[in-house]
């Protein structure tokens, strides 16, 4: 498979028979399958746990930047349309990296559902 020799895949599959592969072990059985090669990587340990943020956490930042919005249209409107872009930028990628996360864990439960 993918370059792999069949020994080493068997060892990967009987845990604790091999090491942790290698990064470009992974990268040659998530390009075969299909999988994501990042969370490969975290599923060996060679990288870690993407930080996860609680709802309290982002109703927190939330909060704090409608307050900032709010301060700065009162003091300089012109800024606000500066600042708008800027929150519309910053969301974008808020949702960018929430949804890379959420898939991140479906592959996770996947991955680990017995067969």
């Amino acid at each position: 498979m993918a370059g792999l020799d069949e020994t080493t895949i068997s060892q990967i599959l009987r845990r604790g028979k091999t090491s942790t592969p290698r990064p470009d072990t992974l990268r040659l059985i998530a390009d075969a399958l299909g999988g994501s090669y990042d969370k490969m990587l975290v599923l060996a340990g060679h990288l870690p746990e993407p930080a996860a943020t609680d709802d309290a956490e982002l109703d927190r930042l939330a909060r704090e930047l409608r307050q900032r919005w709010q301060r700065i249209k009162a003091n300089n409107p012109a800024a606000m349309e500066e600042y708008e872009r800027l929150v519309i930028i910053q969301a974008d990628a808020f949702e960018t990296a929430t949804s890379a996360a959420t898939s991140l864990m479906e592959e996770e439960n996947e991955i680990a559902k017995p067969e």
